[in-house]
């Protein structure tokens, strides 16, 4: 068994003691061996006592112990010692229950184990050598610990907690008259049913008469989500009698969140609360690393789940790095919980060489979860500081910053107050009178005391508040409110750690500004921001800030100026400088574009590509039509020594263009370049003093010498110019006259010359390669000199670059080909001449949606075609939806039948044939089918309910007789009979009606019979259909 050894190994220690113990026991042994009858009286005086006083379950312990101490169990050393004990206890008159029983349970349960025997032999030593160190309430707790120990190795056991270990030991007596447990490498536990404090590589010894632990070494541990903790002990003491611990002599390894190491006193006790274990550091000194790349320099109290950093007379720095940028945070303290670390009142900077962002008072708090940083201005006086920003040199009244440090964004946040939804930014160098008047109060002036005090302290940097009491008379408390008041307004940076302040330069260039010997700012922005919006979103990486819902922008109180940015963003780059896409307005200018620059050391707005410059009418509510396009323009808002405004003597505001512009109208197409040009005096100059100089253009090409724009009443640009020619559309087309531009185009008044038309006209739009408009008279141009036509008044759209042009009757018609007019649209695709429209000639009338006119002849498609009756509204001859061709050469006209008969109106006749060809000398209209042996189809409604039809091979028409003749396969079928006029050919009557059918031949219809044939009669047909045959 492993404890032996050590058992043995610690009992030759105890040599001396056993010779004094050896001697005693044997005149012991002489004295029972003399009678045997001890054994019996002893067992009889216990007997006894447990009859007056015991349960049953205390009575057959007694017996089992005196069975045993009888039997060859246990060595007679051993019996020897327990009757020496027992002897003692009869002297003292032990009681059974509270004494005699727990030393036989005591002795019950060391005998089941062999280690145990060992431990209640070393015990008996000590109970015989030192009779005198212990009384008999002594006895009555010290069975009862050593019994729990041996049974559960329990140290101490209450109701609310118990104390036990876990591991090796042995037993030592030692001189001191002690009996002790040694462990050498044990676990220490305490614990109830709701916590547990557990130590463990426990090395010391278990005091059983005193109820304590005496450690030379030992170990703990915690952890919660943030770290993992080590604890190390070193020579303590524990009261076993108490559920707390106590530890002077400790130190501390931190992992996890927080990273470090310290030695102080050590804390534990069982409890539900999460205030347990409690570490507090003995100095406040250490290098903590928290969350990897934050460092903080103080002491520090581990309470459970949280961890307090602070420092006794020092404020406490939390620093860190990310991307070029340096993180500080100064308080009192710091807490860290759950992933978290925070602060109740702190002063943050986060800066780098191009500026910082600053507060005195703030609620930090970084969660590393979300690895974002939360800064809240606290309320109070210092509350109502700005946050400062010198990266863009502005004072941000938001309420709530809140970092990213992933994407390195910091987001902008204000806590909207009723209606009040507006948020401020304020140049660094705003100055007010108002703002004066604030802190310029009857009974007090503090920036005046301060300065006074300054000049007692020309070259110190740092005053101290009490030096400042002392000379102002102020008590302490009074001064600070006086400092915290200059703070607000960016005087003073006041220690509230050191009790010092120092004066910064504002303070003096304020005060020379209420004299008018600075120069000042009056730049200010005004946003409008609910709860929940961001008000502006900082990029720490690029360093831009971009302000949304930009309600006012204030950047002189010189003039007026109003700045409409897009979307009402503003994205600040350095100092005060900031860009924007939108519109600019100033005097009667409006000025608009896309990543416009505000650059403040110039004072100066710097327009980048395709901006532009238009003039405001008297209403101001609109803009004119004209629109000057430039690149690269510069607004002058003041010289940069007179931000304030406070001078007026200068002739700023003022705008130059570096390179030609271009003037356009609506945003139509370019028709002006203007020269380089400076305008000053913008607030207030009367644009009809104002002009500019450059050339007319249209597409691209300079049409004149230079001319000069002026403002007319709707104060657009216009200008004038007249010379013998102009070469427009790049030599296509010339003018002799002249132009004029302005807000309603570019129009030509004159003779305009070229290839295909020419014309005159009194003004005519000129527009980028067309030209559009009334003109006086026109005529073909060469090209069309074989299709001649002419107007006196038409509307025209002409393409010059194509050659194609529109021209469109209006009063007049269009004169053609000597002979023939034309009303409608007539157009020219740079090859052939087409129409819209009617045309006429002599007593001719075609209707078309396409004409087609060449040098030989007019065609046209989908027709109507009629020849006018001078005496009544029927036409001669009509024919709807035909084709048409007109050839001069012949003199002729044919007609195509599409889906409609030629109609003879004033005879009442429509005739079915593929074509009609009218000779115009004859004044003859012939008719014929495309398959020439094929019959048509005359239909007249003089005869019959209905339209009386038959069919001939050849029919035509003279216009002039009025008369129609058919000729060959002709048969007219009427009641009964048909009719075969006289060599099978007849023409109407000028009124249509049929002749009299002299020598014709009628057929009788017979159904059962051959038709008879009655040769040689003359018959008349009546409007019936029946037949009258003349004798004469």
């Amino acid at each position: 068994m492993k404890f032996l050894p050590s058992l043995i190994m610690f009992h030759k220690q105890m040599i001396m003691h056993r010779f004094f113990l050896i001697f005693f026991l044997i005149i012991l042994f002489s004295n029972y061996s003399n009678s045997q009858d001890s054994y019996k009286e002893f067992k009889e005086d216990v007997y006894l006592m447990m009859d007056e006083n015991s349960n049953s379950k205390n009575r057959k312990k007694i017996r089992k112990f005196f069975r045993i101490l009888k039997s060859k169990e246990l060595s007679q050393e051993m019996k020897s010692k327990i009757y020496l004990v027992l002897t003692e206890f009869e002297k003292r008159g032990l009681y059974l229950n509270a004494h005699y029983v727990k030393f036989f349970n005591l002795f019950l349960e060391s005998f089941e184990s062999s280690k145990d025997q060992i431990v209640f032999n070393s015990f008996l030593d000590y109970l015989i050598m030192n009779n005198h160190m212990y009384t008999d309430l002594n006895l009555n707790y010290i069975f009862s610990d050593l019994e729990k120990f041996l049974k559960s190795r329990v140290l101490n056991n209450r109701a609310d907690f118990t104390w036990k270990t876990v591991g090796e030991f042995n037993i030592n007596v030692n001189e001191d008259e002690s009996f002790k447990i040694n462990f050498l490498d044990c676990d220490l536990i305490l614990f109830n049913s709701s916590d547990t404090i557990k130590f463990f590589n426990v090395k010391g010894y278990y005091d059983l008469i005193n109820n304590n632990f005496n450690g030379q070494f030992g170990r703990s541990d915690y952890i919660n989500e943030d770290v993992f903790v080590e604890f190390q002990f070193n020579n303590f003491i524990i009261d076993l009698r108490k559920d707390f611990v106590t530890i002077n002599n400790a130190s501390i390894s931190i992992f996890g969140a927080v990273g470090a190491t310290a030695e102080g006193i050590y804390k534990n006790k069982l409890s539900s609360s999460n205030n347990f274990p409690n570490f507090t550091s003995v100095n406040d000194d250490y290098m903590l690393r928290i969350f990897k790349n934050f460092y903080i320099d103080g002491g520090f109290q581990l309470k459970g789940d949280n961890l307090f950093i602070y420092r006794h007379e020092k404020p406490v720095e939390l620093r860190f790095k990310n991307n070029k940028l340096d993180y500080l945070f100064i308080a009192n303290d710091f807490q860290l919980n759950d992933g978290k670390i925070y602060s109740a009142n702190t002063n943050f900077s986060i800066s780098n060489n191009l500026g910082s962002l600053t507060h005195p008072s703030t609620y930090f708090t970084y969660d590393d979860y979300d690895n974002k940083i939360s800064i809240d201005r606290l309320s109070g006086k210092r509350g109502l500081n700005p946050i400062r920003n010198t990266f863009h040199g502005l004072s941000m009244y938001v309420d709530k910053m809140e970092i990213d440090l992933i994407d390195d964004n910091c987001y902008l946040f204000h806590y909207a107050q009723g209606s009040d939804i507006s948020v401020l930014f304020e140049s660094d160098n705003y100055y007010s009178l108002k703002k004066y008047h604030d802190i310029d109060r009857l009974d007090l002036n503090p920036l005046l005391l301060l300065l006074q005090f300054d000049e007692n302290y020309p070259h110190q940097q740092e005053h101290l508040v009490n030096d400042f009491s002392i000379f102002s008379g102020f008590e302490i408390e009074d001064i600070i409110n006086i400092l915290l008041e200059l703070e607000i307004f960016g005087f003073v940076n006041y220690n509230s750690f050191k009790g010092s302040f120092s004066i910064l330069p504002w303070a003096h260039n304020f005060q020379k500004s209420y004299k008018k010997k600075y120069d000042y700012d009056s730049f200010k922005i005004e946003s409008l921001a609910a709860i929940g919006d961001t008000v502006a979103d900082i990029d720490l990486y690029l360093n831009k800030m971009e302000i949304n819902k930009v309600h006012k922008i204030n950047l002189t109180n010189r003039y007026n100026i109003n700045l409409y940015p897009m979307s009402n963003k503003l994205m600040f780059f350095k100092n005060k400088c900031f860009y924007m896409d939108g519109n600019i307005d100033l005097g009667s200018f409006a000025f608009s574009g896309k990543d416009i620059s505000f650059d403040y050391d110039s004072f100066a707005f710097y327009f980048s590509k395709n901006s532009l410059m238009s003039f405001l009418v008297d209403s101001k509510n609109e803009i004119s039509s004209s629109i000057i396009h430039f690149d690269n323009g510069i607004l002058y808002l003041d010289s940069t020594n007179n931000k304030s405004g406070a001078s007026k003597i200068n002739d700023f505001p003022k705008f130059s263009t570096i390179a030609s512009s271009h003037l356009s109208y609506n945003n139509e197409p370019v028709l002006f370049l203007i020269n380089p040009f400076t305008v000053s005096y913008l607030h207030d100059i009367s644009l009809n003093n104002l002009s500019f100089n450059g050339n007319i253009f249209l597409d691209g090409m300079k049409i004149g010498p230079e001319s000069i724009l002026k403002f007319n009443a709707t104060n657009n640009l216009e200008t004038y110019l007249e010379r013998d020619k102009f070469n427009l559309y790049k030599g296509k087309v010339s003018l002799n006259g002249s132009v004029q531009l302005s807000e309603k185009g570019l129009f030509g008044s004159g003779q305009f010359n070229s290839s295909s038309v020419n014309f005159f006209a009194e003004k005519i739009h000129l527009l980028s390669g067309q030209i559009v408009g009334k003109t006086n008279s026109i005529i073909n141009g060469d090209f069309l000199v074989d299709i001649p036509f002419s107007s006196e008044s038409s509307l025209l759209s002409f393409s010059p670059y194509s050659d194609e042009f529109i021209v469109k009757s209006i009063e007049d018609t269009i004169y053609m080909y000597d002979d023939i007019n034309f009303f409608g649209d007539m157009y020219f695709d740079s090859e052939n001449l087409n129409g819209t429209g009617d045309l006429n000639f002599m007593n001719y009338s075609i209707k078309s949606a396409h004409f087609y006119f060449s040098e030989n002849g007019i065609a046209s498609a989908d027709a109507n075609f009629s020849i006018k009756n001078h005496y009544n509204d029927k036409a001669k001859f009509s024919v709807l939806s035909t084709s048409i061709e007109y050839i001069f050469s012949e003199k002729s006209i044919l007609m195509y039948k599409n889906n409609n008969p030629f109609v003879l109106d004033e005879i009442n006749y429509s005739i079915d044939f593929d074509l009609a060809s009218l000779y115009l000398e004859k004044q003859l209209i012939e008719f014929s089918n495309n398959n020439t042996s094929q019959e048509g189809v005359l239909s007249s409604s003089r005869y019959g309910k209905k339209a009386f039809k038959y069919n001939a091979q050849d029919v035509a028409f003279d216009i002039n007789k009025n008369e129609l003749c058919v000729a060959n396969g002709i048969q007219l079928e009427i009641k009964n009979f048909w009719i075969q006029p006289e060599n099978n050919k007849f023409c109407t009557l000028t009124n249509g009606d049929f002749p009299v059918f002299t020598n014709s031949t009628l057929i009788k219809k017979r159904w059962l019979f051959k038709d008879k044939l009655i040769n040689n009669k003359h018959v008349v047909i009546k409007p019936s259909l029946k037949h009258l045959i003349l004798d004469n």
